[in-house]
């Protein structure tokens, strides 16, 4: 039985959140990643998303770096905090963590961590990704609007297109919430 996506958890999240930190939500309250990390941003969020990790009773930790690891689990949170601030190569493990298909993370691991930007360019830029593979391609991620937080493998990648249908079905769902406009404006 596939659990129930919090939605209440979503509609009150803080609003000066980056874009991509939803989707990564998203992915975290659809039972897609069983951790998600947040990149820099200002102290304000911060103190939001501490409260309301406290109101859905999750754990976070914030790295020195300025990275804040959330969880349901906190020494899963403590464990990507430290992989992510290992100086040795990573890239699958914390893919992993992230609740990333085995594929991509090997892909990202075989790529090395300094050149994904890259391949993610090179992959928006190259592949073909038709139906019902379009939901996998990353380019909206930044936007706000992608149904995945990773970069595939390849173009047809199943595993990817898994947790992109997860997502979907939560935004099919709650199209009309406001809390989905952007996707909405996208996929439907």
């Amino acid at each position: 039985m596939k659990k129930k996506f919090n939605l209440k958890a979503f509609e009150t999240l803080p609003k000066n959140l980056k874009p991509s930190d939803y989707v990564d939500i998203l992915l975290f309250l659809a039972h897609e990643k069983p951790c998600f990390r947040l990149g820099y941003n200002h102290p304000s969020v911060y103190q939001d998303m501490l409260a309301w990790c406290k109101e859905n009773s999750l754990t976070f930790i914030v790295s020195k770096a300025g990275f804040m690891y959330i969880s349901k689990n906190f020494f899963l949170a403590l464990i990507a905090k430290i992989v992510d601030d290992s100086t040795l190569n990573h890239a699958y493990i914390f893919g992993k963590i992230l609740g990333y298909p085995t594929c991509c993370s090997k892909r990202i691991a075989e790529i090395g961590e300094s050149k994904i930007d890259e391949y993610e360019k090179e992959l928006i830029s190259n592949a073909d990704f038709q139906e019902p593979y379009h939901k996998i391609n990353p380019e909206g991620y930044i936007e706000g609007y992608s149904l995945i937080s990773h970069i595939p493998c390849c173009e047809t990648c199943r595993k990817s297109l898994e947790k992109a249908n997860s997502a979907y079905e939560v935004i099919l769902k709650y199209k009309e919430h406001p809390s989905f406009e952007k996707w909405r404006k996208h996929w439907f």
